[in-house]
């Protein structure tokens, strides 16, 4: 058979057979010019100049039998070859006819719905409420997928609608109009497999990189063909997604495959080339497959362990599960523990640890299927580094992120850095072929480990998804390491030993973990608060009392506890212990204000008014609960536990405390606190939000908790009817003038009364209506002294709509403040400690604010008046007023719009021998006159040359009753004075007379004025 050449983009290809260069001619992968050349040619002929490939392509065209027909799907109307004769035109012979394969539309239109979902369910996280501007990792991998799902709902729906079949099989060939638009011949392809999984049973097909350039799309859709199948001379069918049995569509690539290869093969060794469909020297090594081996190790230890931690916990929260408590104590993750008292190695134990049987059934499930997808290609030195290094930044994630009062265990974090690996090792070429296969199992399951409206936490236990970050980082980097530093030509990875070291760094520290935790527990175990709710009383307060003289921070607490103790277990001397123990707390400092409630100084509602931030008031809540206990108030009772239980730290003794009183409650034939079935609700970072916990009785707690801070809220509480029965709210971020609201409602469900606790001391009782709105409000002190009542008048019954009065310790009102329904407000101010000189001062607002008068009721029963012409309708801008005990007025002044003023006195005793006295001053408020108007009605008047505009500086004059002038004296400015006097009696010979004086005082000169001129 004679060896054929041809030219391809520049370069020489070959040697080949004829039939194939026909078949690249007509499946259009070579243009009929293509220069070709075999030996016996002088020189390099176009291929369409050349009877003999005309002709064995009319020839093979005729030869060739027909196909099976494609069952299941296939097209019967395509199921054989056309016969080609010479007279077909080029176009005709370059159509690929063979048997056609069409996409499912049902399994299509799953794909797309499913794709969808995913698509609107990301979009809804992605816009919950606080995730604007959030920048967690979170919310970029929700976009990612939202993303990826959008890509796979596109490509559905163009397969949807389009008619063209998704593989065309012939004896030439492949048409993947997935791949490109263009034919795929049998000796392009240098590699054929068959990958099954349960999702999917795809064919895949290596092709030679020069044909797979020319025929696969150029646009963007190509790329990204290639990045998926991390080759550009890779393609892959999924049997699965068309109508045709996945066998037979199969059989008839692999039969078809072979053939040509052994024609091709036929013809190298008539020409003794050694090049075949196989490939050639540059192929990646065989793939080496190990054992599973570490995986199964790995599933056992941790196994062991959780067994360990069933055996030595000595609190279990339900059956299997272990206590936030027993997990810190046997190495969960602690940022306080790892800050403060430098307990790194938790970062190494915790991945050891799990919360519950869940828990570990599925990490240990989802291990041993990561194994089986990457432990076998990897060996089991890498695939160990990879899962411990993994789970150390899931630990250091999870106590970097979460906030500091969370425990932190399990090995998710290693788990899903596993999972991220096993994707990022899918692109190295030698596993092109199962590449797919690898992504798809681990995207199976580290999907919804990111996506935390996928896998929500269920009976209160929250998913770590700062962990599941934190490992996929860690993982993915060391994968990438792994990727970059392993050779093509090597079957196994490098630096085996190093990974080895690593893992065992990792072991022995977890190892010489023990020794810590084995002092911790041997501290934990010998807890007086096991013994207290084991029922053991003597050896509780025996346990607190050592407690309080091991610390001193927090002595005043255990001394509390051994009180509780003391007088559960009946002993007579607790409450003189107590008092013993007050001597060593400081009174003016929490918790004294504990030790007065059970001294019964305080009030449980007194207490809570003492308790000064959110941590002090949930400790007030959880005492107030033990004082109702203790006077056998059961109800009262558990209500407070359960606020106590959600708004208390987990860190808290009361805490514990509240739970453990809740479960005794129960199991003493009490009523069931709402606790028994649980569902929390998480935010897009995976942090609790909100809690619902359901009592057997259909009755309800909704907890409300601030994401950030993990702190709660609020604490609402319905019937098993749905009707709220009781709300309690909290302001752990300082956004409100109060610590806490506890609402009280009637048997429908409306609110009648509520209690807030306010941020300076004290509380505030607030009564409602029917309506809703608020009847009256009563303010105490921070010992329960009643400071304040505002009234409301709903009805309009009255001129006013709002009365506040204040009162002082000893009950008497201090102030009042009335608002009118005109807008209008009046404030009395009253002085019950005589500590002013007046008894009221009342003061009168316009409905804009301005004040208009002032009444002042003084000591010695006088009154001041003062008037303020706001509206500017009169000349003066106030008007005072002075009264005395009988109501008369004393003196007034009027202070005008020119800044002067006048003064006014009344003689109303009589004591005086004038009734009415008048200053004048001008605006620099300067004395400019002064009148005085006598008993006898005469007056004296005394005007001022303040202008210095006379000359003289001061005028006196005197008139009659009549006014008039009787006498005149001018005070001159050189000293002399002037008294000039009028006959207005026409006693005299004349009509005036004038005397001048000197400065000293002596008579200078006399002038009359005669009645009748001379």
């Amino acid at each position: 058979m004679t060896a054929w050449f041809y030219k391809f983009e520049g370069q020489q290809m070959g040697p080949v057979s004829a039939l194939e260069i026909t078949i690249l001619i007509e499946s259009r992968q070579l243009a009929p010019n293509t220069l070709v050349w075999h030996e016996g040619l002088i020189d390099w002929c176009r291929a369409s100049e050349l009877d003999e490939l005309r002709n064995r392509s009319n020839d093979d065209l005729a030869e060739h039998a027909a196909l099976p027909t494609a069952r299941n799907g296939g097209s019967p109307t395509a199921s054989v070859w056309a016969r080609s004769t010479p007279k077909v035109s080029g176009a005709m012979r370059g159509e690929l006819v063979g048997t056609e394969y069409h996409y499912d539309k049902n399994k299509l239109l799953r794909v797309l719905f499913g794709a969808i979902a995913f698509v609107i369910l990301i979009a809804a996280m992605a816009s919950m409420p606080g995730k604007a501007g959030d920048d967690h990792p979170s919310l970029y991998i929700e976009l990612l997928g939202g993303l990826f799902f959008a890509v796979i709902a596109a490509t559905a729906l163009l397969k949807l609608f389009n008619r063209n079949p998704g593989l065309t099989i012939s004896r030439r060939g492949i048409h993947l109009p997935s791949y490109g638009p263009k034919p795929i011949s049998w000796p392009a392809i240098r590699n054929l497999q068959r990958v099954q999984t349960r999702h999917i049973d795809s064919i895949n097909f290596e092709l030679d990189p020069i044909i797979a350039d020319a025929t696969r799309r150029p646009d963007f859709r190509g790329l990204l063909y290639s990045v998926l199948h991390g080759s550009k001379a890779k393609a892959s069918i999924n049997m699965k997604a068309l109508r045709g049995d996945p066998d037979l569509i199969y059989q008839q690539c692999s039969g078809l495959w072979e053939k040509a290869k052994e024609d091709t093969s036929q013809t190298l060794s008539e020409t003794g080339s050694t090049r075949g469909l196989d490939g050639d020297e540059g192929e990646d090594p065989d793939i080496l497959v190990g054992r599973q081996t570490f995986t199964y190790i790995l599933i056992a230890i941790l196994a062991i362990v959780y067994a360990a931690e069933l055996a030595f916990s000595m609190d279990m929260s339900k059956a299997g599960s272990l206590s936030t408590e027993a997990l810190f104590v046997l190495g969960g993750t602690f940022q306080r523990s790892m800050v403060e008292y430098h307990q790194w190695w938790r970062l190494f134990t915790a991945p050891f640890m799990h919360g519950g049987p869940l828990h570990i059934g599925f990490n240990c499930l989802s291990l041993w299927f990561a194994g089986k997808l990457l432990e076998r290609l990897i060996g089991w030195r890498w695939f160990s580094a990879i899962f411990f290094a993994s789970a150390l930044g899931g630990s250091a994630a999870s106590v970097w992120i979460n906030p500091a009062n969370v425990v932190g265990v399990g090995a998710s974090g290693g788990i899903v850095g596993l999972f991220v690996a096993t994707i990022v090792i899918s692109f190295r070429s030698s596993f092109s072929h199962i590449a797919l296969a690898l992504r798809m199992g681990a995207g199976q399951l580290l999907l919804p480990a990111l996506m935390p409206f996928v896998s929500a936490a269920k009976n209160g236990e929250n998913i770590d998804y700062a962990a599941h970050f934190g490992g996929a980082a860690a993982g993915g980097i060391l994968a990438l390491m792994l990727f970059v530093s392993w050779p093509r030509e090597r079957p196994a990875p490098r630096f085996g030993w190093a990974a080895a070291m690593f893992t065992f760094f990792f072991v022995a520290i977890a190892i010489g973990s023990l020794w810590p935790i084995s002092r911790i527990y041997e501290t934990w175990i010998g807890d007086p608060m096991a013994d207290y709710f084991a029922d053991r009383y003597e050896s509780a307060a025996k346990g607190f009392t050592a407690k309080a003289q091991e610390t001193g921070t927090n002595a005043a607490y255990y001394y509390l506890w051994r009180f509780l103790a003391q007088k559960r277990g009946g002993d007579a001397q607790a409450l003189t212990a107590l008092r013993d123990a007050a001597t060593k707390v400081d009174a003016g400092k929490w918790p004294y204000s504990v030790y007065e409630l059970f001294f019964g100084k305080l009030s449980p509602a007194d207490l809570v008014a003492k308790a000064g931030n959110a941590d002090e008031r949930c400790e007030a809540t959880f005492y107030s609960a033990e004082w109702y206990l203790q006077h056998g108030d059961h109800a009262q009772a558990q209500q407070r536990f359960q606020t106590a239980l959600s708004s208390c730290p987990t860190t808290f003794l009361e805490y514990d405390g509240a739970k453990g009183e809740l479960g005794r409650l129960v199991s003493s034939g009490g009523p069931a606190p709402a606790m028994n079935s649980v569902q929390t609700t998480t935010d897009g970072r995976g942090r609790r939000t909100s809690q619902i916990s359901r009592a057997p009785d259909g009755s309800s707690v909704t907890t409300a908790f601030d994401a950030a801070t993990g702190k709660t809220l609020s604490v609402t509480r319905k019937n098993r009817a749905g009707i709220l029965t009781g709300a309690t709210f909290f302001d752990p971020l300082d956004a409100q003038p109060w610590l806490g609201v506890e609402q009280r409602f009637d048997a429908g469900g409306r609110k009648v009364s509520e209690t807030q606790y306010l941020d300076a001391g004290g509380r505030a009782d607030v009564n409602f209506a029917v309506s809703g709105a608020r009847t009256q409000i009563k303010y105490y002190t921070a010992i329960g002294i009643l400071a304040a009542v505002t009234d409301f008048d709903i009805a309009n019954a009255t001129a006013w709509r709002e009365i506040s009065k204040s009162f002082d310790p000893t009950g008497k009102t201090t102030s009042q403040v009335t608002l009118n329904d005109a807008g209008t407000k009046v404030q009395v101010n009253y002085d019950p400690a005589n500590t002013q000189t007046w008894a009221s001062h009342q003061e009168t607002f316009n409905t804009a604010g301005q004040l208009l008068a002032i009444e002042q009721a003084n000591d010695d029963d006088t009154q001041n008046l003062v008037t303020f012409d706001v509206a500017n309708t009169l000349p003066w801008t106030r008007h005072e007023q002075y009264k005395d005990s009988a109501g008369r007025l004393l003196n007034q002044s009027h202070f005008y719009d020119d800044n002067t003023k006048d003064v006014v006195s009344y003689n109303v005793t009589n004591t005086a021998t004038w009734r009415i006295y008048r200053q004048t001053y001008n605006a620099a408020g300067l004395l400019v006159q002064i009148d005085q108007t006598n008993d006898d009605s005469t007056h004296y008047t005394f005007t001022y040359d303040v202008d210095e505009e006379e000359p003289w500086t001061r005028c006196e004059q005197i008139k009659d009753s009549m006014n008039h002038t009787l006498t005149r004296s001018n005070f001159n400015d050189d000293g002399t004075r002037d008294i000039i006097r009028y006959d207005v009696a026409n006693t005299e010979r004349w009509a005036s007379k004038t005397d001048h004086y000197s400065a000293a005082g002596d008579l200078l000169s006399s002038t009359q004025l005669d009645d009748k001129p001379l």
